[in-house]
């Protein structure tokens, strides 16, 4: 679990979807076109100095309904409005009534990125909104940050 040189992998997993991007048209209304997405820069910023300081960033997001290529087009839009923040960006577009592994609060999608980048737990920490990314961090074990009323509210594993 050591990197080049011995330094532990640390990231900063950040849920998409009112953290970092919204609808232009409408904040609370999901995505349908890549031109409806807005950027929140100052938010951006803030990852982007931890990056500089050796965190990777990965973007997480839940999009139900959406096809594949669609959802990828706008993982790529989103890290293209970013100046390429994200180290990557995971998805699951599977619909609400759906079974699977890859939706809140299974923490499965997380955990393959913890497996793929070889991170260290106790250093990494997951920015979130609502209760549903409170379980989903809880459930992979991850030092959690929730963003309401344009402060981060830290909550105790």
């Amino acid at each position: 679990m050591l990197s080049i040189g011995g330094v532990m992998n640390r990231a900063i997993f950040v849920e998409l979807d009112g953290i970092i991007r919204f609808n232009v048209l409408n904040k609370i209304s999901m995505i349908k076109s890549i031109g409806e997405i807005g950027i929140y820069t100052d938010r951006v910023n803030t990852l982007r100095e931890l990056k500089e300081l050796g965190f990777k960033i990965l973007g997480i997001a839940y999009q139900p309904n959406l096809d594949q290529d669609f959802s990828a087009e706008v993982a790529l839009a989103t890290n293209e409005k970013t100046a390429f923040l994200f180290d990557e960006i995971v998805w699951c577009n599977h619909s609400f009534n759906e079974t699977c592994f890859c939706k809140k609060p299974d923490p499965s999608l997380i955990e393959s990125l913890i497996s793929k980048y070889e991170l260290d737990l106790n250093e990494s920490v997951f920015i979130g909104m609502g209760n549903k990314d409170l379980v989903y961090a809880l459930n992979a074990r991850i030092k959690n940050f929730f963003f309401r009323d344009n402060f981060f509210v830290r909550n105790e594993l």
